[in-house]
Protein backbone atom coordinates (compact mmCIF):
# COMPACT_ATOMS: atom_id res chain seq x y z
CA UNK A 1 0.00 0.00 0.00
CA UNK A 2 1.44 3.19 -1.45
CA UNK A 3 1.64 6.06 1.60
CA UNK A 4 -0.46 8.94 1.01
CA UNK A 5 0.89 11.62 -1.14
CA UNK A 6 2.12 14.62 0.83
CA UNK A 7 0.87 18.14 -0.71
CA UNK A 8 3.49 19.72 -2.71
CA UNK A 9 5.37 22.50 -1.37
CA UNK A 10 4.19 26.01 -2.64
CA UNK A 11 8.34 25.96 -4.01
CA UNK A 12 7.46 23.01 -6.11
CA UNK A 13 4.05 23.98 -7.35
CA UNK A 14 5.96 27.22 -8.67
CA UNK A 15 8.87 25.67 -10.04
CA UNK A 16 6.28 23.03 -12.15
CA UNK A 17 4.33 26.36 -13.41
CA UNK A 18 5.67 27.19 -17.43
CA UNK A 19 6.24 31.00 -17.39
CA UNK A 20 6.27 31.02 -20.64
CA UNK A 21 2.08 30.69 -21.32
CA UNK A 22 0.29 33.21 -21.35
CA UNK A 23 -2.07 33.29 -18.68
CA UNK A 24 -5.58 32.08 -18.61
CA UNK A 25 -7.32 33.60 -15.51
CA UNK A 26 -6.79 37.46 -13.56
CA UNK A 27 -4.50 37.50 -10.86
CA UNK A 28 -6.00 37.93 -7.61
CA UNK A 29 -6.53 41.61 -6.33
CA UNK A 30 -6.17 42.84 -9.59
CA UNK A 31 -8.51 45.86 -10.44
CA UNK A 32 -9.82 46.34 -13.63
CA UNK A 33 -9.72 50.03 -14.95
CA UNK A 34 -12.26 50.44 -17.71
CA UNK A 35 -10.27 53.16 -19.54
CA UNK A 36 -7.64 51.15 -20.10
CA UNK A 37 -6.97 48.38 -23.16
CA UNK A 38 -8.68 44.96 -23.30
CA UNK A 39 -7.33 42.63 -21.02
CA UNK A 40 -6.17 39.02 -21.53
CA UNK A 41 -8.06 38.65 -18.56
CA UNK A 42 -11.52 39.90 -19.60
CA UNK A 43 -12.92 36.84 -20.84
CA UNK A 44 -12.57 35.31 -17.60
CA UNK A 45 -15.51 35.07 -14.88
CA UNK A 46 -14.34 37.70 -12.04
CA UNK A 47 -15.02 35.14 -9.19
CA UNK A 48 -12.07 32.52 -10.53
CA UNK A 49 -8.80 32.86 -9.40
CA UNK A 50 -5.54 31.36 -9.22
CA UNK A 51 -3.68 30.16 -6.15
CA UNK A 52 -0.33 28.17 -6.41
CA UNK A 53 -0.48 28.01 -2.22
CA UNK A 54 -3.61 25.79 -2.59
CA UNK A 55 -7.37 26.89 -1.13
CA UNK A 56 -9.75 28.98 -2.04
CA UNK A 57 -9.04 33.18 -2.04
CA UNK A 58 -10.47 35.46 0.38
CA UNK A 59 -13.32 37.11 -1.39
CA UNK A 60 -12.48 40.27 -2.85
CA UNK A 61 -14.46 43.11 -0.68
CA UNK A 62 -12.30 41.84 1.77
CA UNK A 63 -9.01 43.00 1.37
CA UNK A 64 -5.77 41.74 3.54
CA UNK A 65 -4.31 43.98 6.47
CA UNK A 66 -1.30 45.12 4.92
CA UNK A 67 -3.11 46.03 1.70
CA UNK A 68 -5.31 48.03 3.96
CA UNK A 69 -2.21 49.65 5.54
CA UNK A 70 -0.42 50.24 2.39
CA UNK A 71 -3.70 51.67 0.99
CA UNK A 72 -4.35 54.36 4.38
CA UNK A 73 -0.47 55.32 3.91
CA UNK A 74 -0.40 55.98 0.56
CA UNK A 75 -3.69 56.77 -0.59
CA UNK A 76 -3.80 54.82 -3.68
CA UNK A 77 -4.11 50.87 -4.13
CA UNK A 78 -0.93 49.23 -4.43
CA UNK A 79 -2.23 45.88 -5.45
CA UNK A 80 -1.65 45.93 -9.64
CA UNK A 81 1.19 44.51 -10.91
CA UNK A 82 4.03 47.17 -11.27
CA UNK A 83 3.91 46.46 -15.18
CA UNK A 84 -0.02 47.36 -15.27
CA UNK A 85 0.67 50.16 -13.22
CA UNK A 86 3.07 51.77 -15.56
CA UNK A 87 0.70 50.11 -18.40
CA UNK A 88 -2.29 52.47 -17.27
CA UNK A 89 0.51 55.43 -16.10
CA UNK A 90 1.14 55.81 -20.00
CA UNK A 91 -1.95 55.45 -21.57
CA UNK A 92 -2.94 57.17 -24.47
CA UNK A 93 -5.06 59.60 -22.85
CA UNK A 94 -3.28 63.52 -23.19
CA UNK A 95 -5.85 64.65 -21.13
CA UNK A 96 -4.89 62.67 -17.92
CA UNK A 97 -1.27 63.59 -17.71
CA UNK A 98 -0.04 66.57 -15.86
CA UNK A 99 -0.51 70.06 -17.59
CA UNK A 100 2.23 71.95 -19.19
CA UNK A 101 3.68 74.68 -16.87
CA UNK A 102 5.46 77.56 -18.25
CA UNK A 103 9.13 78.33 -16.94
CA UNK A 104 7.91 81.48 -14.61
CA UNK A 105 5.33 79.76 -12.48
CA UNK A 106 8.41 77.26 -11.84
CA UNK A 107 10.70 80.25 -11.27
CA UNK A 108 8.31 81.24 -8.25
CA UNK A 109 8.00 77.37 -7.16
CA UNK A 110 11.63 77.57 -6.42
CA UNK A 111 11.86 81.39 -5.25
CA UNK A 112 9.44 79.92 -2.70
CA UNK A 113 10.74 76.93 -1.73
CA UNK A 114 14.24 78.17 -1.10
CA UNK A 115 14.13 81.86 -0.91
CA UNK A 116 14.91 83.47 1.97
CA UNK A 117 13.63 86.34 3.91
CA UNK A 118 14.98 89.68 2.24
CA UNK A 119 17.85 90.89 4.52
CA UNK A 120 18.77 94.87 3.76
CA UNK A 121 22.30 95.08 4.93
CA UNK A 122 23.04 92.41 1.73
CA UNK A 123 23.14 95.28 -1.70
CA UNK A 124 20.54 94.10 -4.57
CA UNK A 125 22.90 91.52 -7.05
CA UNK A 126 21.39 90.43 -10.28
CA UNK A 127 20.27 86.77 -9.66
CA UNK A 128 21.81 86.37 -5.80
CA UNK A 129 19.26 84.45 -4.44
CA UNK A 130 19.88 80.29 -3.86
CA UNK A 131 23.70 80.76 -3.47
CA UNK A 132 23.79 79.34 0.05
CA UNK A 133 25.33 75.39 0.17
CA UNK A 134 21.76 74.61 1.81
CA UNK A 135 19.64 76.41 -1.08
CA UNK A 136 21.70 73.80 -3.20
CA UNK A 137 20.59 71.18 -1.10
CA UNK A 138 17.33 71.86 -1.67
CA UNK A 139 17.40 72.57 -5.17
CA UNK A 140 19.21 68.99 -5.52
CA UNK A 141 16.42 67.13 -3.74
CA UNK A 142 13.86 68.79 -5.89
CA UNK A 143 15.35 67.46 -8.86
CA UNK A 144 14.42 63.87 -7.32
CA UNK A 145 11.03 64.46 -7.19
CA UNK A 146 9.73 63.65 -10.62
CA UNK A 147 11.31 63.93 -14.54
CA UNK A 148 8.95 66.80 -14.99
CA UNK A 149 10.70 68.54 -11.22
CA UNK A 150 14.41 67.60 -12.74
CA UNK A 151 13.90 69.54 -15.87
CA UNK A 152 12.58 72.59 -14.36
CA UNK A 153 15.25 72.46 -11.31
CA UNK A 154 18.03 71.70 -13.50
CA UNK A 155 18.45 75.33 -14.89
CA UNK A 156 18.61 76.46 -11.26
CA UNK A 157 21.11 74.25 -10.18
CA UNK A 158 23.46 75.15 -12.58
CA UNK A 159 22.43 79.08 -12.34
CA UNK A 160 25.30 79.70 -10.80
CA UNK A 161 29.23 78.26 -11.03
CA UNK A 162 32.32 79.04 -9.30
CA UNK A 163 35.90 78.05 -10.52
CA UNK A 164 37.54 79.36 -7.47
CA UNK A 165 41.22 78.02 -6.46
CA UNK A 166 41.35 77.77 -2.31
CA UNK A 167 37.67 76.14 -2.01
CA UNK A 168 37.47 73.08 -4.17
CA UNK A 169 40.18 70.84 -6.24
CA UNK A 170 40.49 71.35 -9.95
CA UNK A 171 37.56 73.78 -10.22
CA UNK A 172 38.24 74.77 -14.13
CA UNK A 173 37.95 70.82 -15.05
CA UNK A 174 34.72 70.73 -12.93
CA UNK A 175 33.32 73.90 -14.57
CA UNK A 176 34.78 72.56 -18.23
CA UNK A 177 32.66 69.56 -17.88
CA UNK A 178 29.40 72.03 -16.79
CA UNK A 179 30.32 74.33 -19.78
CA UNK A 180 29.53 70.99 -22.15
CA UNK A 181 26.45 69.98 -20.89
CA UNK A 182 23.15 70.76 -22.09
CA UNK A 183 22.42 73.63 -19.53
CA UNK A 184 25.51 75.79 -20.24
CA UNK A 185 22.94 78.41 -21.23
CA UNK A 186 21.28 78.23 -17.67
CA UNK A 187 24.51 79.65 -16.19
CA UNK A 188 24.03 83.72 -15.08
CA UNK A 189 26.65 83.72 -12.55
CA UNK A 190 30.05 83.14 -12.97
CA UNK A 191 33.09 83.56 -10.01
CA UNK A 192 36.94 82.62 -11.02
CA UNK A 193 39.92 83.84 -8.92
CA UNK A 194 41.61 82.60 -5.44
CA UNK A 195 39.89 83.10 -2.16
CA UNK A 196 41.84 83.82 0.65
CA UNK A 197 46.12 84.22 0.63
CA UNK A 198 48.36 83.53 -2.23
CA UNK A 199 50.10 79.78 -1.59
CA UNK A 200 53.48 79.24 -3.90
CA UNK A 201 52.00 75.96 -5.14
CA UNK A 202 51.81 73.96 -8.02
CA UNK A 203 48.26 74.20 -7.91
CA UNK A 204 48.04 77.76 -7.95
CA UNK A 205 50.07 78.77 -10.73
CA UNK A 206 48.60 75.94 -13.10
CA UNK A 207 45.28 77.65 -12.28
CA UNK A 208 45.95 81.29 -13.44
CA UNK A 209 48.23 79.57 -16.65
CA UNK A 210 45.29 77.94 -17.55
CA UNK A 211 42.85 80.90 -17.52
CA UNK A 212 46.13 83.08 -19.48
CA UNK A 213 46.45 80.27 -22.09
CA UNK A 214 42.59 81.47 -23.19
CA UNK A 215 40.45 78.96 -20.69
CA UNK A 216 38.56 82.03 -19.54
CA UNK A 217 37.83 82.82 -22.67
CA UNK A 218 36.16 79.29 -24.01
CA UNK A 219 34.37 79.05 -20.59
CA UNK A 220 32.45 82.50 -21.58
CA UNK A 221 31.65 81.67 -24.94
CA UNK A 222 30.04 78.85 -23.69
CA UNK A 223 27.67 80.86 -21.52
CA UNK A 224 25.97 83.19 -23.57
CA UNK A 225 23.31 84.34 -21.01
CA UNK A 226 25.84 85.44 -18.25
CA UNK A 227 24.90 88.18 -16.34
CA UNK A 228 27.15 88.06 -13.51
CA UNK A 229 31.12 87.88 -13.53
CA UNK A 230 33.24 87.92 -10.44
CA UNK A 231 37.44 87.76 -10.59
CA UNK A 232 38.40 87.27 -7.33
CA UNK A 233 42.42 88.03 -6.62
CA UNK A 234 44.17 86.83 -3.08
CA UNK A 235 44.00 89.13 0.11
CA UNK A 236 46.87 90.43 1.32
CA UNK A 237 46.62 91.25 4.91
CA UNK A 238 48.85 93.24 7.32
CA UNK A 239 51.32 91.76 8.44
CA UNK A 240 52.15 89.45 5.74
CA UNK A 241 54.80 86.94 4.88
CA UNK A 242 56.56 87.86 1.33
CA UNK A 243 55.88 83.42 0.68
CA UNK A 244 52.02 84.42 0.85
CA UNK A 245 52.24 87.28 -1.87
CA UNK A 246 51.47 86.57 -5.76
CA UNK A 247 54.27 87.46 -8.16
CA UNK A 248 53.35 90.70 -10.46
CA UNK A 249 53.80 88.04 -13.08
CA UNK A 250 50.97 86.23 -12.08
CA UNK A 251 48.88 89.14 -11.13
CA UNK A 252 49.56 90.53 -14.13
CA UNK A 253 48.33 87.52 -15.76
CA UNK A 254 45.14 86.88 -13.63
CA UNK A 255 43.97 90.06 -14.35
CA UNK A 256 44.56 90.23 -17.97
CA UNK A 257 43.13 87.11 -18.87
CA UNK A 258 39.62 89.04 -17.63
CA UNK A 259 40.74 92.08 -19.43
CA UNK A 260 41.18 90.26 -22.76
CA UNK A 261 38.09 87.79 -22.60
CA UNK A 262 35.67 90.91 -22.04
CA UNK A 263 37.09 92.51 -25.21
CA UNK A 264 37.32 89.58 -27.63
CA UNK A 265 34.18 87.95 -26.02
CA UNK A 266 30.67 89.79 -26.59
CA UNK A 267 28.97 89.31 -23.36
CA UNK A 268 25.40 91.29 -24.63
CA UNK A 269 23.64 90.25 -21.31
CA UNK A 270 26.05 90.99 -18.80
CA UNK A 271 25.07 93.73 -16.39
CA UNK A 272 27.17 93.20 -13.23
CA UNK A 273 30.65 92.84 -12.76
CA UNK A 274 32.80 92.09 -9.09
CA UNK A 275 36.27 92.86 -8.95
CA UNK A 276 38.35 92.31 -6.29
CA UNK A 277 42.19 93.52 -6.84
CA UNK A 278 44.91 93.97 -4.32
CA UNK A 279 46.32 97.52 -5.59
CA UNK A 280 44.45 100.40 -8.26
CA UNK A 281 47.38 100.15 -10.77
CA UNK A 282 45.92 96.63 -12.16
CA UNK A 283 43.11 99.00 -13.63
CA UNK A 284 45.35 100.57 -16.19
CA UNK A 285 45.20 96.98 -17.72
CA UNK A 286 41.66 98.02 -18.97
CA UNK A 287 42.80 101.23 -20.65
CA UNK A 288 45.70 99.32 -23.30
CA UNK A 289 43.52 99.72 -26.63
CA UNK A 290 43.46 96.93 -29.24
CA UNK A 291 41.93 97.83 -32.92
CA UNK A 292 40.51 94.13 -32.95
CA UNK A 293 38.57 94.11 -29.48
CA UNK A 294 35.50 95.66 -28.54
CA UNK A 295 35.82 98.93 -27.07
CA UNK A 296 36.00 99.58 -23.62
CA UNK A 297 33.67 102.29 -22.95
CA UNK A 298 30.67 99.45 -24.91
CA UNK A 299 31.45 96.91 -22.39
CA UNK A 300 31.18 99.29 -19.49
CA UNK A 301 28.07 101.27 -20.49
CA UNK A 302 26.23 98.31 -20.36
CA UNK A 303 26.77 97.30 -16.41
CA UNK A 304 24.03 97.97 -13.89
CA UNK A 305 25.66 96.88 -11.13
CA UNK A 306 29.35 97.56 -10.09
CA UNK A 307 31.08 96.47 -7.22
CA UNK A 308 35.00 97.45 -6.72
CA UNK A 309 37.41 96.37 -3.86
CA UNK A 310 41.18 97.05 -3.11
CA UNK A 311 41.98 93.83 -0.52
CA UNK A 312 45.32 94.81 0.04
CA UNK A 313 45.44 96.53 3.20
CA UNK A 314 49.33 96.29 4.08
CA UNK A 315 51.25 99.16 5.59
CA UNK A 316 50.44 102.56 4.31
CA UNK A 317 51.28 104.75 1.11
CA UNK A 318 51.92 107.37 3.34
CA UNK A 319 55.09 106.66 5.43
CA UNK A 320 56.78 102.98 6.24
CA UNK A 321 55.88 100.95 9.74
CA UNK A 322 58.45 98.58 10.65
CA UNK A 323 55.71 96.39 11.90
CA UNK A 324 53.02 96.48 9.58
CA UNK A 325 55.38 96.88 5.85
CA UNK A 326 54.06 97.55 2.88
CA UNK A 327 53.65 94.90 0.33
CA UNK A 328 55.74 94.31 -2.79
CA UNK A 329 53.38 94.60 -5.33
CA UNK A 330 51.75 97.87 -3.43
CA UNK A 331 55.26 99.62 -2.51
CA UNK A 332 56.08 99.35 -6.16
CA UNK A 333 52.83 101.04 -7.15
CA UNK A 334 51.33 103.26 -4.63
CA UNK A 335 47.44 103.26 -4.49
CA UNK A 336 46.64 106.89 -4.24
CA UNK A 337 49.17 107.68 -7.48
CA UNK A 338 47.25 105.22 -9.41
CA UNK A 339 44.11 105.84 -8.17
CA UNK A 340 42.98 108.12 -11.53
CA UNK A 341 42.52 104.71 -13.30
CA UNK A 342 40.35 103.04 -10.57
CA UNK A 343 37.94 106.62 -10.91
CA UNK A 344 38.21 106.65 -14.69
CA UNK A 345 37.27 103.15 -14.46
CA UNK A 346 33.77 103.99 -12.52
CA UNK A 347 33.03 106.82 -14.75
CA UNK A 348 32.97 104.56 -17.95
CA UNK A 349 29.96 103.13 -16.40
CA UNK A 350 27.54 105.50 -17.20
CA UNK A 351 24.12 103.62 -16.58
CA UNK A 352 25.42 102.11 -13.21
CA UNK A 353 22.21 102.01 -10.75
CA UNK A 354 24.33 100.32 -8.06
CA UNK A 355 28.26 101.30 -7.17
CA UNK A 356 29.79 99.71 -3.79
CA UNK A 357 33.66 100.70 -3.13
CA UNK A 358 35.46 99.15 -0.51
CA UNK A 359 39.53 100.00 -0.47
CA UNK A 360 40.21 98.14 2.92
CA UNK A 361 43.10 101.02 3.39
CA UNK A 362 42.17 105.15 3.53
CA UNK A 363 42.10 105.97 -0.21
CA UNK A 364 40.98 109.30 -1.69
CA UNK A 365 38.45 108.95 -4.31
CA UNK A 366 37.25 112.54 -4.23
CA UNK A 367 37.86 112.54 -8.30
CA UNK A 368 34.91 110.64 -8.70
CA UNK A 369 32.92 112.04 -11.69
CA UNK A 370 29.15 112.94 -10.88
CA UNK A 371 28.46 113.07 -14.40
CA UNK A 372 28.34 109.25 -14.85
CA UNK A 373 25.75 108.39 -11.92
CA UNK A 374 22.55 109.93 -12.90
CA UNK A 375 20.83 106.47 -12.84
CA UNK A 376 22.58 105.66 -9.44
CA UNK A 377 20.14 104.12 -6.86
CA UNK A 378 22.34 102.27 -4.18
CA UNK A 379 25.73 103.95 -3.03
CA UNK A 380 28.22 102.32 -0.64
CA UNK A 381 31.44 103.85 0.25
CA UNK A 382 33.39 102.02 2.41
CA UNK A 383 36.78 102.60 3.65
CA UNK A 384 37.96 105.54 1.62
CA UNK A 385 38.42 109.31 2.09
CA UNK A 386 36.20 111.33 0.16
CA UNK A 387 35.22 115.77 0.01
CA UNK A 388 31.68 117.42 0.70
CA UNK A 389 31.36 119.00 -2.61
CA UNK A 390 32.24 115.27 -4.58
CA UNK A 391 29.01 113.86 -2.38
CA UNK A 392 27.30 116.69 -3.23
CA UNK A 393 27.66 116.79 -6.78
CA UNK A 394 26.99 112.62 -6.52
CA UNK A 395 23.63 113.12 -5.14
CA UNK A 396 22.29 116.17 -6.76
CA UNK A 397 22.89 113.89 -10.16
CA UNK A 398 21.12 111.10 -8.69
CA UNK A 399 18.49 112.74 -6.43
CA UNK A 400 15.40 111.42 -8.52
CA UNK A 401 16.57 107.67 -7.91
CA UNK A 402 18.96 106.94 -5.14
CA UNK A 403 16.81 105.12 -2.68
CA UNK A 404 20.07 103.39 -0.74
CA UNK A 405 23.17 105.21 1.09
CA UNK A 406 25.98 103.27 2.99
CA UNK A 407 29.03 104.53 4.79
CA UNK A 408 31.36 102.79 6.35
CA UNK A 409 34.38 104.14 7.91
CA UNK A 410 34.08 106.94 5.63
CA UNK A 411 36.46 109.74 6.34
CA UNK A 412 35.71 113.82 5.38
CA UNK A 413 38.46 115.80 3.50
CA UNK A 414 35.86 118.71 3.67
CA UNK A 415 33.19 120.21 4.93
CA UNK A 416 31.05 118.26 7.79
CA UNK A 417 28.85 115.60 8.22
CA UNK A 418 26.02 117.70 9.22
CA UNK A 419 26.29 119.40 5.49
CA UNK A 420 26.27 115.66 3.78
CA UNK A 421 22.91 114.50 6.00
CA UNK A 422 21.57 118.13 5.64
CA UNK A 423 20.68 117.43 2.12
CA UNK A 424 17.87 114.94 3.08
CA UNK A 425 15.22 117.36 2.69
CA UNK A 426 16.29 118.02 -1.10
CA UNK A 427 18.99 115.12 -2.39
CA UNK A 428 18.46 112.43 -0.36
CA UNK A 429 14.34 112.79 0.44
CA UNK A 430 13.78 109.71 -1.42
CA UNK A 431 15.90 107.03 0.59
CA UNK A 432 14.54 104.26 1.80
CA UNK A 433 17.80 102.60 3.48
CA UNK A 434 20.53 104.17 5.16
CA UNK A 435 23.35 103.41 7.26
CA UNK A 436 26.43 105.26 8.57
CA UNK A 437 29.20 103.43 10.66
CA UNK A 438 32.08 105.41 12.12
CA UNK A 439 31.81 107.91 10.07
CA UNK A 440 34.99 110.19 10.75
CA UNK A 441 37.05 113.21 9.26
CA UNK A 442 40.42 112.90 7.63
CA UNK A 443 43.09 113.64 10.02
CA UNK A 444 44.49 115.95 7.37
CA UNK A 445 41.65 117.77 6.14
CA UNK A 446 39.70 121.01 6.53
CA UNK A 447 37.37 119.80 9.34
CA UNK A 448 40.24 118.12 11.55
CA UNK A 449 39.07 119.70 14.07
CA UNK A 450 36.04 117.87 14.76
CA UNK A 451 37.79 114.55 15.06
CA UNK A 452 37.10 112.62 18.25
CA UNK A 453 34.63 110.26 19.74
CA UNK A 454 31.87 110.38 21.79
CA UNK A 455 30.36 108.22 24.93
CA UNK A 456 26.44 108.72 23.53
CA UNK A 457 25.10 105.40 23.76
CA UNK A 458 23.47 103.60 21.28
CA UNK A 459 24.86 106.41 18.35
CA UNK A 460 28.58 105.14 19.50
CA UNK A 461 29.00 103.30 16.34
CA UNK A 462 27.50 105.77 13.72
CA UNK A 463 29.62 108.92 14.21
CA UNK A 464 33.44 109.68 15.61
CA UNK A 465 32.97 113.85 15.64
CA UNK A 466 32.76 116.25 17.94
CA UNK A 467 30.32 118.47 15.97
CA UNK A 468 26.98 118.59 17.85
CA UNK A 469 25.54 119.05 14.43
CA UNK A 470 26.08 116.34 12.78
CA UNK A 471 24.51 114.11 15.76
CA UNK A 472 21.07 116.69 14.46
CA UNK A 473 21.59 116.08 11.52
CA UNK A 474 22.27 112.25 11.16
CA UNK A 475 18.85 112.37 13.77
CA UNK A 476 16.69 113.78 11.17
CA UNK A 477 17.82 111.64 8.16
CA UNK A 478 16.82 108.66 10.40
CA UNK A 479 13.35 110.35 10.95
CA UNK A 480 13.22 110.83 7.40
CA UNK A 481 13.98 106.93 6.10
CA UNK A 482 11.62 105.56 8.49
CA UNK A 483 8.62 107.99 7.58
CA UNK A 484 9.42 106.89 4.00
CA UNK A 485 9.28 103.43 4.87
CA UNK A 486 6.25 103.64 6.64
CA UNK A 487 4.78 105.40 3.39
CA UNK A 488 5.46 102.41 1.76
CA UNK A 489 4.84 100.15 4.15
CA UNK A 490 8.40 98.55 4.34
CA UNK A 491 9.16 97.27 7.65
CA UNK A 492 11.25 98.95 10.33
CA UNK A 493 14.82 99.15 9.26
CA UNK A 494 17.52 98.60 12.50
CA UNK A 495 19.74 100.90 11.19
CA UNK A 496 16.83 103.87 11.61
CA UNK A 497 15.12 103.14 13.82
CA UNK A 498 13.54 106.59 15.23
CA UNK A 499 12.28 106.50 18.86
Amino acid sequence: MDPPQQPATPSKQLSTLDLGLTPTKRPRDTTVDSSSPASVFDDCPSSETFSIFGGSPPPRSTPSPLLQRQKSVTGRSLTAPPGKRAKRAGSSKKSKSLPFLPNELWDMIVDFLVDEKPREHVDIFHDNGHEEPQFQEILSSMRLVCHAWNRAIAPHVFKRLSAIIGRTFNPLDVVFEASQTQWAPSVREFRLGVVGPWHPVKEYERYITNLVNGGLAVLLTRFPNLRTLQLQSPTVIAPYTPECQITGALLAGLTNSLVHSLRFVPLSNLRCLHLTLPVTAEFARFFKSDSFAIHFGELMSDLEELHLVINDDSGKDSFRDLYHPRSVVKARYPQQDYCVYFTNFIHYAKNVKILSIDTRAPLDVSNLDASSMMKLKSFRLAQVEIRWETLRDIFQACKDTITRLEFEVVRLKSGTWADVFGLETTSLRNLEFFHCARGTYASKGESATFLGFTFIPGTAADLETLNREDWLKLSHIKWRVSRNRRAKNLEECVHTKYH
